[in-house]
């Protein structure tokens, strides 16, 4: 009986222990950031997916009309291949992190040329302009900022009907203009190390006469 008593006490402690000890498991599902890491981000905050990439001129243009501009082709494969790749892989949840994203510097330019409207392909002199409510089009102009020249580009889409005054003894076309917002960003992660990009964002835009 002393036996079997035993035997019985181990077992009853031995489950008693597995009980009231956490899991390995349970750990590995929560992650710890410690004060000096709050600068990490998900990948859900670090860039919205739904973009378009032109390698070509080194931008990638986001649905809201913002622009990644890259210094260099090396930095923004890197950069695709980082962020967009742990997407591809549904079943896989883990999110990577963005160590240490941190702005570095943030230029306005208002009241910026975005290009000739494509409703005036050619130079007039009409006495006025009409532009129509429902009307879309797209801007897009390189502009020189303090880390260099930088492609933005917006959409516009006319709410109502108008009439734009112009003189009719110069020449003209109608031409998009925007106020933009333009940040300077520095990326670190521990795979790649560190890049650099610049973002542009519009914050007004406006159709207006230009005059040779």
């Amino acid at each position: 009986m002393k036996k079997v008593f035993t035997a019985s006490f181990l077992l009853s402690s031995a489950l008693f222990l597995f009980l009231i000890t956490p899991s390995t498991s349970a750990k590995a599902d929560t992650l710890e950031i410690s004060p000096m890491e709050e600068t990490v981000k998900t990948l859900d905050t670090a860039i919205d997916l739904s973009t378009t990439i032109d390698y070509d001129n080194l931008q990638i243009t986001e649905p809201d009309g913002s622009t990644l501009n890259f210094d260099n082709i090396d930095d923004m494969k890197t950069y695709v291949e980082t962020f967009m790749k742990p997407q591809k892989d549904k079943e896989d949840n883990v999110q990577p992190y963005v160590y240490g994203e941190t702005i570095i510097g943030t230029e306005y330019k208002y009241y910026v040329f975005m290009g000739y409207s494509k409703y005036t392909k050619d130079w007039g002199k009409p006495n006025a302009y009409t532009t129509l409510s429902g009307e879309s089009q797209t801007f897009s102009h390189k502009v020189a900022t303090k880390w260099g020249d930088v492609t933005a580009s917006y959409s516009r889409s006319e709410g109502v009907n108008r009439t734009i005054p112009a003189d009719p003894s110069r020449w003209s076309r109608l031409a998009g203009y925007a106020d933009l917002k333009i940040v300077r960003t520095k990326v670190t992660q521990p795979s790649f190390g560190t890049l650099y990009f610049t973002k542009a964002t519009k914050l007004n835009s406006y159709i207006a006469v230009k005059y040779k």
